[in-house]
């Protein structure tokens, strides 16, 4: 049974492991890897075992924009 949670999961799972792979250290490449091809069982295990870094590689593209941005505004 697929939950609002789960929805969202998918929903954020192919940014948050792009950003995994293209932005962390081996184990999170790796990590990325496997997220992107979990099912939706594997994806809760991963997001509960690592909710933290979820947070952070769902938002890292975004947040690099913004940085960029305000750098190359000088």
């Amino acid at each position: 049974m697929n939950t609002l949670l789960d929805t969202i999961l998918l929903e954020q799972r192919p940014e948050v492991a792009e950003n995994m792979e293209r932005f962390g250290g081996s184990f999170m490449q790796n990590l990325g890897r496997a997220l992107r091809h979990a099912d939706i069982e594997n994806v809760r295990k991963i997001y509960q075992t690592w909710t933290d870094e979820w947070i952070v590689y769902h938002g890292f593209s975004k947040t690099l924009n913004i940085v960029g941005s305000k750098c190359t505004k000088n």
